[in-house]
């Protein structure tokens, strides 16, 4: 979700001229949008497969009401996932409050040591 061009097919371009401008206007808080929940969704998975899995509430939680156990239960993995994972080996418990007080872009989403750098200034 990084794009930084859009190519409109000529033919809606000539029905409705100002597409492109719109979706100009609208790219930069459509990727901050992808970017956050991309992010929430990581920091979520991160807890389930390194706090929860051990859990017997949550393990009940599974069978009760989902029907299945933890070896079956699958978070979808993600890139957030991935990059939670890569900055918690960095920051440690300090990850989570990081995040959210300085939220990763689409780009260092992708690339974590981005972030880290940010960070860093």
């Amino acid at each position: 979700m990084t794009f930084t061009h859009v190519e409109i097919d000529p033919k809606i371009g000539e029905s409705i001229p100002e597409l492109l401008g719109i979706y100009k206007k609208w790219l930069v808080p459509i990727q901050q949008h992808h970017a956050a929940f991309t992010a929430m969704e990581g920091m979520a998975a991160f807890a389930i497969e390194n706090i929860l899995k051990d859990d017997q509430d949550f393990q009940n939680y599974l069978t009760t009401f989902m029907g299945t156990d933890f070896s079956a239960y699958q978070v979808r993995k993600s890139m957030g996932k991935d990059f939670t994972k890569t900055i918690y080996e960095k920051l440690g418990k300090d990850t989570f409050k990081k995040m959210i007080q300085i939220p990763p872009n689409t780009r260092e989403l992708k690339d974590p040591q981005l972030y880290l750098k940010k960070l860093s200034l």
